[in-house]
């Protein structure tokens, strides 16, 4: 029966696959919660910016331009640090992704050598299977020339 001397490697490694795939899908989660959170921001300005062009449009008191021009403002601040905060965890999940195939090359490696070794083993099997045969088969010719 075959034994793959480094099958305790190999599952260590493929534990180490599913780790750093879970990492990387904890970062794509927190990538999708701030492109959300960025596009909530992006809609708010797009209708205070409308509803701040109709006020003006209505000669609305200065103080409420001036209002909605702050929160305007305020809100392209916080989507200016969400957007750095965006390209941060993009590369954060680059660079995890990197871990993953590098993580991912290594079980392969593995896996190929098993291939190989099992491959191998089995050819060693017909062959001795093969010896024996031929073996039992010159023994039986063998009997029945004497018989």
């Amino acid at each position: 029966m075959f034994r793959f001397r480094l099958e305790k490697v190999l599952r260590h490694r493929r534990r180490l696959v599913d780790d750093e795939a879970r990492r990387l899908q904890i970062i794509s989660a927190s990538l999708n919660r701030l492109l959300a959170e960025r596009r909530q921001f992006e809609n708010d300005i797009e209708l205070a910016g409308r509803s701040a062009y109709e006020q003006s449009l209505q000669h609305v008191d200065i103080v409420r331009q001036r209002s909605s021009a702050s929160y305007i403002e305020g809100r392209r601040t916080m989507l200016r640090r969400l957007n750095q905060r965006v390209i941060e965890v993009q590369g954060e999940a680059d660079r995890q992704r990197a871990i993953l195939i590098e993580a991912q090359q290594n079980v392969s490696v593995l896996e190929n050598l098993e291939v190989r070794q099992r491959e191998e083993w089995e050819r060693d099997e017909r062959r001795r299977e093969q010896k024996l045969s031929d073996e039992i088969g010159g023994r039986r010719r063998i009997a029945r020339s004497t018989q």
